[in-house]
């Protein structure tokens, strides 16, 4: 168990991480309200890790019609999950959020032609958990009530990696609601 001082995961897993004898090259982390991370999501994330330039990956999943319909109706009814993405034409974040970005608004003529949304998975080099257990919340994380921020707020780069929508579908546990979901796919689906 990890300490009571530990804010989020990345800290759990920052204090884990010293604490063993051992030296790793990457660390993975899966959250706990993702339980439908498929292998080939795990995979691809440490793929990305063999770029040794690459400091933090977790996929991004490209939402269809049909989920976005389900995510904004949850969201129409004050049910909130899901956390969207933007990144660089070299996957690098731009931002995380619990709000649909990059968001359409009344004013301009702006559609996207796609939404990103972060995957409850992590890979990790030891060093940028040091440094991020060094930083402290940040405004931003503090706002969106989102870890991976305080890597952006500092200047690490996290990689996004696009993954594939897999057969047995894909959703998180972020309210009692999205229970029943997981187990319905989780029951239709061999892993």
């Amino acid at each position: 168990m990890t300490s009571k001082s530990c804010k989020n995961g990345t800290e759990r897993v920052g204090e884990t991480v010293r604490s063993l004898k051992e030296d790793y090259d990457v660390v993975i982390n899966f959250q706990g309200d993702s339980p439908l991370i498929h292998r080939e999501y795990v995979y691809s994330v440490i793929n990305s890790m063999n770029d040794k330039a690459v400091g933090i990956a977790t996929p991004v999943l490209e939402v269809n019609k049909t989920l976005l319909r389900q995510i904004k109706k949850d969201r129409n009814a004050d049910i909130v999950g899901s956390t969207s993405v933007v990144f660089k034409k070299n996957f690098d974040a731009l931002y995380f959020s619990k709000s649909f970005i990059p968001i359409k608004t009344p004013d301009n003529n702006f559609k996207p032609k796609s939404y990103y949304f972060h995957i409850g998975l992590y890979a990790y080099r030891p060093n940028a958990l040091e440094r991020y257990s060094s930083f402290g919340e940040g405004r931003l994380e503090s706002i969106e009530g989102l870890e991976q921020l305080r890597f952006l707020e500092n200047d690490l780069a996290i990689k996004c990696v696009p993954v594939r929508r897999q057969k047995q579908g894909f959703w998180e546990v972020n309210n009692f609601s999205d229970v029943k979901i997981v187990e319905k796919i989780l029951a239709s689906s061999s892993f």
